[in-house]
């Protein structure tokens, strides 16, 4: 706003991940706001986003671009145990993700497969490092926080082929050794970064969502 007011310059506000889907949402329905009065032109990574912006005509949809040959190496990766059929996501942990979903989905897939000699392994990629900071030491105490819902929910569902990986700058590594992609993504946007660069691998991709801006017949 104070640029609009004292200068001359063109604003363009880069959108990304602001869901206001209900009035409770305070602070996403303000830089909404903010945004539809200030800037000259908008970009937004989907069009779940740019919905959020119908008022404004300036709006640009511009998905995230990928350098393949950050990928193309990794390619020809092999796997130790090729009977096994990994299953895996990889999101930063916040609950929009999906983490609870996904650990639910294979507890639903393990009793289904029953006694079916069908060797599959779980994998999240990302768990967040242990922090000794006073505020994560409450946290871990009081039991509060998404980290201590996801560690909760999975004390309860024991399931032993699940593998948790921490959070790692080496994603390509871990991510070439998935079989199947999964983004339970709970915003209703079924893309991001994370399923261009498993596409990129050549993984099949299941993600959840209701928008079809991406997909093509």
């Amino acid at each position: 706003k104070p640029i609009k007011e004292n200068t001359n310059c063109k604003i363009v506000v880069h959108i990304r991940e602001i869901f206001a889907n209900d009035v409770n949402h305070l602070v996403d329905n303000y830089i909404i706001n903010q945004t539809i009065n200030s800037a000259n032109a908008i970009i937004a990574i989907s069009d779940n986003e740019a919905n959020q912006f119908n008022q404004n005509s300036t709006i640009n949809i511009i998905s995230n671009p990928h350098d393949f040959s950050l990928t193309d190496k990794y390619l020809c990766k092999e796997k130790s145990n090729k009977q096994k059929v990994v299953v895996g996501m990889c999101a930063a942990f916040l609950q929009i993700k999906g983490h609870l979903d996904f650990l639910e989905a294979a507890r639903i897939i393990n009793l289904k497969l029953g006694e079916q000699k069908i060797n599959v392994e779980f994998k999240i990629i990302g768990y967040p490092q242990n922090k000794n900071s006073i505020k994560e030491l409450i946290k871990k105490y009081l039991k509060y926080g998404y980290k201590s819902q996801f560690d909760n929910k999975l004390s309860k569902l024991k399931l032993n082929n699940l593998i948790i990986i921490p959070y790692t700058m080496d994603i390509y590594n871990e991510l070439a050794l998935i079989d199947i992609y999964v983004r339970p993504d709970i915003t209703g946007n079924p893309w991001g970064r994370d399923i261009i660069e498993a596409m990129a691998l050549k993984k099949p991709v299941i993600a959840t969502g209701n928008s079809e801006y991406y997909v093509k017949d």
